[in-house]
């Protein structure tokens, strides 16, 4: 009796196959900008929410931000770590926009063109709470490749309502603190 299975493949041909099929997609992707910014963010939340440490855990993703923003974000934890007992950096996660438990879920849905870059909505729902939340990820796209740039607040009161702002206010009120 004859088999019609495929000789099994060996772990190299598996690890080039899987390899040619993120090369093929990434390709394909190059075409079209929003589609591959909101994969890149959505994959970016999936693998977030399951960080424990949450608070350094852009450091094992650092490929995903600009080295502006990874800088400021560094920055920022560096200074904190260095003044016990006084906030002197972020008090929330800048990523799911809240300082109490997140939600359950987290969708990029809508794109948008932002100059040169991409806002990609996030939106966060489900779990013990109620209410909802939405974030505009602002994604750099060059040479086909997606980076984190900054994160806006749509809903916030406050006269900084994206990261990179806060992050530069929180500098300067340090320095004006004697803080380095």
């Amino acid at each position: 009796m004859q088999s019609n299975r495929l000789p099994p493949m060996t772990l190299f041909s598996a690890v080039l196959w899987l390899a040619a099929s993120i090369l093929a997609v990434q390709a394909a992707d190059a075409n079209n900008p929003e589609k591959s910014c909101r994969t890149f963010v959505q994959s970016f939340y999936k693998w977030y929410l399951t960080q424990p440490d949450s608070d350094r855990a852009y450091k094992r993703r650092a490929s995903a931000f600009s080295p502006e923003l990874l800088k400021q974000l560094n920055d920022d934890y560096a200074a904190s770590q260095k003044v016990s007992g006084e906030i002197v950096g972020l008090d929330f996660d800048p990523f799911l926009d809240t300082n109490a438990e997140p939600f359950a879920k987290y969708v990029a849905t809508k794109v948008t063109r932002k100059g040169t870059n991409y806002l990609v909505q996030v939106d966060g729902s489900g779990g013990n709470r109620t209410d909802h939340s939405r974030i505009l990820s602002e994604v750099a796209f060059q040479n086909g490749k997606c980076k984190f740039v900054n994160f806006h607040y749509p809903g916030s009161k406050e006269p900084n309502e994206n990261l990179v702002s806060i992050l530069k206010t929180l500098k300067n009120d340090r320095k004006k603190a004697g803080i380095k």
